[in-house]
């Protein structure tokens, strides 16, 4: 009986080995890549206007927040911080409802109006900001970048 258990027990072993090797060799999905920018926010299951003063103000861990971008590093911080905080909001807003299309290496997350944009990069999706932000989105982000710059070229507190 044991015998025969052990051999039975050999195939169902090859099975449990390969499903976790098939699991691990998976990349994350485009979706997981946007639940993990709002789990840095404190915003997955919530809304922006829901979380406290307390979570508002805690600092956002800025190693795992770039590496989810594929051109975080190569914009200027902030653009790309005002950028973040856009794509941010749209898809707390609209994350019971997110839908995501993958044509090859690229994929879109559709959060309501706004598509963001992502790139396979060494089995690992990350979001474009280039790609992501509209044109007037980016317009006002340099606007308000300007405006920032001259307050504190003149000595004005900047809020």
């Amino acid at each position: 009986m044991t015998r025969i258990a052990a051999l039975a027990a050999i195939p169902l072993a090859a099975m449990v080995l390969f499903s976790a090797c098939s699991r691990k060799a998976l990349a994350p999905s485009p979706a997981d890549t946007a639940r993990e920018l709002l789990a840095l926010h404190g915003l997955v299951g919530r809304q922006p206007e829901d979380r406290s003063e307390a979570d508002r103000k805690r600092p956002v861990d800025r190693k795992a927040l770039t590496a989810l971008f594929s051109d975080y590093a190569t914009t200027d911080p902030f653009l790309a911080d005002l950028y973040v905080g856009f794509l941010v909001g749209a898809l707390a807003r609209n994350q019971g409802d997110l839908r995501v299309t993958v044509q090859g290496k690229r994929a879109v997350v559709q959060a309501g109006k706004l598509g963001v944009a992502l790139e396979l990069r060494e089995r690992t999706w990350l979001i474009s900001l280039a790609a992501s932000v509209p044109d007037g989105i980016k317009r006002r982000a340099l606007e308000e970048k300007v405006r920032y710059e001259n307050a504190r070229a003149a000595g004005q507190a900047v809020r």
